[in-house]
């Protein structure tokens, strides 16, 4: 079974956080409540859930959906497209794509709730 990761942007705190756990829906499988450190369980309608793309950066960091990646010059976004039901590089300043497996020429410079000025 592949490992999930998620992180969770806290839109109240305007803060990142590494969850501790979650709770599911036993019926749909959604989730219903996250866990992070020093928070009791919350709803997790106050929080932006942001999964881990399975890949990591040139420097071996964990790259989450929402991150700017630069790669050269340029910096990308990484999004999910329904269409190829992949996660994908967007160009912030442009309408170019790159695959996600590019993630591994470039590095994290932020993402798009602490740095959302890139």
């Amino acid at each position: 079974m592949k490992q999930l990761k998620f992180k969770a942007w806290d839109n109240y705190r305007q803060k990142m956080h590494k969850l501790q756990g979650m709770t599911f829906d036993a019926k749909t499988s959604v989730p219903t409540a996250l866990k992070l450190p020093g928070v009791p369980w919350r709803p997790v309608e106050e929080y932006e859930l942001l999964q881990w793309v399975y890949l990591s950066d040139k420097n071996g960091v964990d790259v989450y959906e929402g991150d700017y990646i630069k790669i050269s010059s340029t910096v990308y976004k990484v999004v999910w497209n329904d269409t190829i039901s992949n996660f994908q590089l967007e160009e912030l300043e442009g309408t170019l794509s790159r695959s996600i497996i590019d993630i591994s020429l470039g590095n994290i410079v932020g993402n798009k709730f602490e740095n959302a000025d890139l």
